[in-house]
């Protein structure tokens, strides 16, 4: 049976006063606290939490370690109730990674209380996404790619940290009959989620509910937490992606485009745009967010920017046995096939069906 070292030591817990189970959106400041911790990402945030609360009713169970000055240390942490996967805790759903925030005797403190919550709870499972090696222990249950761009050089050396191809698309890009806005308005987003769906299908996935993106301009883009990055050509979108904010890191969530349009490389000149307006903004860091490992283009895409690829690694735990359950990365297997030929009107319908019982 494989289980991190930390889990044999669950049966020694000390309980402790300072451990409290709150809700960041009733607690004050929680978005200025969390801004402080330098390992901290955009979905550590009350914003990210009120989207997800919103669209799929997860519910906060959140640990914090406080001390006389504030919150010390950070999980976080939600109950996703569903008749087809059971009661689970999960940090966070949808999240491409949001670990656990303070010193390493204190996350390791979290962990256990978590793992105890999660059994007291009836919980079936308890997922960790972006554990660090202290946690890890050498065990996890899947592994994943993530980017990360330096945004604090000047425009010119962030260009020539830009690969050969990729500074040739920008170029086409911006000589094509392209336009490019930074847009917040709820229009954008339908915009963009027209291209969601058209993407998802062609990667043979499941476009996310509506009322999701419904949800996340209402939390966080609308409260000046993201923007919507959008190229048209005649008046009509092509290409667009969502990123998110917190206080100087940014996130790039969501990107879709419509391949009939690809030779005009308008990804890269959404990207690369987008880029220096997170720049002028204040951020000082762009996360390109989640890859597969053998997601080999889109990494050379983020690769391409510059970004500097690292490992990302989930880990589930099964309460019952308190053993690590091993996870399938079903990004690029048959059923993708499958989905790719659903029409467009069912595959939008299942979607709305299916994600309020994943994550």
């Amino acid at each position: 049976m494989i289980r991190p070292a930390w889990v044999s030591e669950l049966d020694a817990l000390e309980t402790t006063s300072l451990l409290e189970v709150v809700d960041p959106r009733i607690e004050t400041g929680w978005d200025a606290s969390v801004s402080g911790f330098a390992e901290a990402t955009v979905f550590h945030g009350s914003g990210w939490l009120e989207t997800l609360a919103r669209t799929y009713d997860h519910r906060p169970h959140y640990c914090v370690l406080k001390n006389q000055a504030g919150i010390q240390s950070i999980l976080p942490l939600v109950e996703t109730r569903s008749p087809l996967t059971g009661l689970r805790g999960t940090s966070l759903p949808f999240s491409d990674a949001c670990p656990p925030l303070g010193t390493v005797g204190d996350i390791l403190t979290l962990l256990k209380h978590a793992v105890h919550l999660g059994r007291e709870r009836e919980w079936r499972s308890i997922e960790f996404r972006g554990l660090s090696d202290n946690a890890l222990n050498g065990t996890h249950s899947v592994e994943f790619k993530t980017h990360r761009l330096d945004l604090t050089p000047e425009e010119a050396e962030l260009l020539s940290k830009c690969d050969r191809g990729t500074r040739r698309s920008i170029q086409k890009a911006g000589l094509a009959s392209l336009t490019f806005s930074i847009e917040t308005s709820e229009d954008a987003m339908s915009s963009y989620f027209q291209l969601h769906c058209l993407t998802r299908q062609r990667h043979g996935q499941f476009p996310q509910p509506r009322r999701f993106f419904e949800n996340l301009h209402r939390c966080m883009i609308d409260k000046g937490q993201g923007f919507i990055g959008i190229a048209r050509k005649n008046e009509q979108a092509v290409a667009a992606a969502v990123f998110l904010k917190l206080g100087k890191k940014a996130c790039y969530k969501f990107g879709a485009s419509d391949d009939r349009h690809w030779d005009l490389r308008a990804n890269h000149l959404v990207m690369w745009n987008s880029i220096l307006h997170c720049r002028r903004e204040g951020c000082t860091e762009l996360d390109f967010g989640r890859s597969s490992a053998g997601n080999e283009g889109l990494r050379r895409f983020k690769i391409g920017f510059g970004a500097q690829e690292s490992d990302l690694y989930y880990l589930r735990l099964d309460l019952k046995h308190l053993s690590v359950d091993r996870v399938t990365d079903r990004s690029a297997d048959r059923m993708t096939q499958i989905i790719r030929h659903v029409p467009r009107w069912a595959a939008r319908w299942i979607g709305a069906a299916l994600y309020p019982h994943v994550s």
